[in-house]
């Protein structure tokens, strides 16, 4: 099967709430690279990629942190 790769590096966010609600103040993490592996029949019928970001420790919609598209 052909398809094709993804690879997205995610460096630096801009205006993410805390999420944090026990107190702690921990530092997110960034740097940190994803990748994706589709079909080409399905990169044929991308028009628009979106990525939620979710605090690990929440992921329900309570956790939601931000989003791009």
């Amino acid at each position: 099967m052909e398809g094709g790769t993804l690879e997205v590096l995610l460096v630096n966010a801009e205006g993410i709430r805390h999420t944090n609600l026990v107190g702690q103040d921990e530092q997110a993490c960034w740097n940190e690279k994803f990748i994706f592996e589709f079909p080409l029949s399905d990169w044929k019928k991308f028009t628009h990629l979106k990525f939620r970001i979710m605090d690990k420790e929440l992921f329900s919609d309570g956790g939601f942190v931000g989003e791009t598209m």
